[in-house]
């Protein structure tokens, strides 16, 4: 629901109850699907089943930038998504159906982990619905991270997360996409809803500064910026930043 209210937002044209309904569909089918199996194992396996190939959901990598792989409704009308928008649907009408299934925000790459039997769980890729094994995982780690001498994958990113995390993990993709359309004022958007769950989040005063500045309004982006330089003097963007307000016309600054 929280992802049907973020494409709400962004989209007036949206209509959230036709996408329940076919998500309920969704969850009618799962639901006669696992009934099928009797172990958990062939419960989880009859459902990506279902998923990756009744339903015929599939993910792309490569999309992060496109708005509308980062729509929740979008991704039920289409049935491609990226790995978050994809995890998302795949756990919620996984554990309507009966599994226990939970987000994972694996750097780089979201994964959903099903619990199999007690304590025993399985990570499932949600670009395609396959069972990672620990060498694929690590591979993974390996690849996303650029640790290649890495010999494990560190438990805390195997940890599930909350809906709030994952909430805020949207709106930073819908922002990426709308920033690389150049659609400034729906990523202002999004940063103004950052900005409410973190307030004080010098990074997201940084990209509000950008934004506002791409929108011809350089006085309220100067604020943001000097707030970010304030707070992040060691970061590697913050002398560019004086350079930037320098060209401003903001030379005689003084810079503490």
């Amino acid at each position: 629901m929280a992802g049907l209210y973020l494409a709400e937002h962004f989209q007036s044209d949206i209509d959230i109850g036709r996408h329940i309904v076919q998500i309920e569909e969704f969850i009618h089918g799962a639901s006669a699907a696992v009934q099928k199996a009797s172990s958990t194992e062939a419960k989880v396996q009859q459902y990506l089943d279902y998923f990756y190939t009744e339903l015929a959901f599939s993910g792309d990598e490569n999309q992060a930038f496109s708005p509308n792989y980062n729509f929740v409704d979008k991704v039920v009308d289409y049935r491609t998504g990226i790995p978050m928008t994809l995890a998302v649907l795949l756990c919620q009408v996984g554990n309507a159906a009966g599994l226990r299934m939970r987000e994972v925000a694996f750097p780089g790459h979201y994964l959903v982990r099903v619990e199999v039997a007690q304590g025993r769980y399985w990570f499932i890729d949600p670009v395609d619905g396959k069972h990672l094994d620990w060498h694929q995982l690590l591979a993974l780690y390996r690849s996303m991270t650029g640790h290649d001498e890495a010999e494990n994958v560190p438990s805390e990113a195997l940890i599930p997360v909350e809906c709030e995390n994952t909430v805020v993990r949207m709106l930073h993709n819908i922002k990426g996409a709308f920033i690389n359309n150049k659609q400034y004022q729906e990523a202002l958007e999004c940063t103004e809803l950052l900005l409410e769950l973190c307030p004080d989040d010098p990074y997201e005063r940084r990209d509000r500064g950008f934004l506002l500045h791409q929108l011809d309004c350089p006085h309220l982006a100067l604020a943001d910026y000097h707030y970010f330089i304030k707070h992040c003097p060691q970061d590697p963007i913050t002398d560019l930043l004086k350079i930037q307000i320098s060209t401003m016309g903001q030379c005689d600054m003084i810079w503490h």
